[in-house]
């Protein structure tokens, strides 16, 4: 199920925000839950045993944080899923994506440099998604 793996790479962005200082904070943990739990009203889209599919984040987000995995490792694998697969993205995911990933930087006093630094990565990326579906329209305008 595509939105699955969406929301694993999802977990993978959040850890990687969380992870960038090379610590992660309980409270930016508790901010992963929260959101994780308070979104799935708004989203509620689940797989095919039921499970919600914004689970899949805090699991690999859990996963990652015990594996001590790379956060440059992770927002890139985050990165290059969106990247390939930016037609099958909804705005209204990316708006939840980013909502996840700004809360969970703010969750613990303010941004440091290296949570900017994963942010505006991700920024960067739905810039490139936004352009490629701008792209699409105007090549198919055309036609």
């Amino acid at each position: 199920m595509r939105t699955t793996r969406l929301f694993s790479e999802v977990g993978k962005l959040l850890y990687a925000i969380a992870a960038a200082d090379r610590k992660i904070s309980d409270a930016e943990k508790q901010a992963l839950l929260n959101l994780t739990h308070r979104s799935i009203s708004k989203f509620k889209e689940r797989d095919r045993y039921g499970t919600p599919v914004l689970f899949y984040s805090e699991i690999e987000f859990e996963f990652l944080e015990e594996e001590l995995i790379d956060p440059e490792s992770a927002i890139s694998s985050f990165i290059d899923y969106i990247e390939e697969h930016y037609s099958a993205i909804t705005l209204k995911e990316i708006q939840l994506i980013r909502e996840l990933a700004w809360e969970v930087a703010f969750s613990f006093k303010n941004i440091n440099q290296e949570e900017n630094h994963m942010l505006n990565r991700m920024e960067t990326a739905f810039h490139f998604i936004k352009n490629k579906h701008l792209q699409q329209i105007k090549n198919h305008e055309n036609h």
